[in-house]
């Protein structure tokens, strides 16, 4: 492979297909926190004009979606209430949503850096057999596999960050940028 060759490596010492996966993570992670990084509260806190939804509540959507995903549903794990309450804001159509704001961008990277904590810490334990294990949906009884919900939880985010860099790119045609 030449150096100018992108790749995706597992982390040394976890199962291939998991490292793998989680690379994926990494990788879209590292995109959403290069958009992020440097962001004003301002910026943060943007809708755009009938557009109920900040950058700040997507970013913090990412995190907690993630986080449930790993906790609830791949680890079987309930979610501790001092955390359930903190991310009531991060469902989009809350009110709580709606009313995110006045945090910086560290807010919003540590958020999505702790939760990641969380998603490495599980993938570790995970051995590749374990991506064809079932697990169920509570909100809806769906079955899906841990290899899905890894998938999904990377094509979540990058949705996520689209969205961000529309916001953006209509508050910076709306100043005139």
């Amino acid at each position: 492979m030449s150096a100018a060759a992108k790749a995706l490596e597992p982390p040394s010492g976890m199962e291939h297909e998991v490292g793998l996966l989680f690379a994926q993570l990494e990788e879209t992670r590292r995109r959403t926190r290069e958009l992020v990084l440097g962001m004003s509260t301002a910026d943060l806190d943007r809708r755009a004009p009938g557009y109920p939804h900040s950058v700040a509540a997507h970013v913090f959507h990412i995190a907690a979606v993630e986080y449930w995903w790993m906790r609830h549903v791949v680890l079987g794990e309930g979610i501790p209430a001092d955390v359930d309450r903190e991310f009531a804001a991060a469902l989009l159509d809350s009110p709580a949503s709606r009313e995110l704001s006045g945090r910086d961008a560290g807010y919003y990277l540590g958020k999505l850096d702790e939760v990641r904590a969380h998603t490495e810490a599980a993938c570790w334990k995970l051995r590749d057999a374990d991506l064809d294990r079932e697990r169920t949906d509570p909100r809806d009884g769906a079955r899906a596999t841990v290899r899905w919900i890894l998938c999904h939880i990377a094509d979540h985010e990058a949705q996520h960050r689209g969205h961000v860099q529309i916001l953006l790119q209509l508050a910076a045609g709306a100043r005139g940028a």
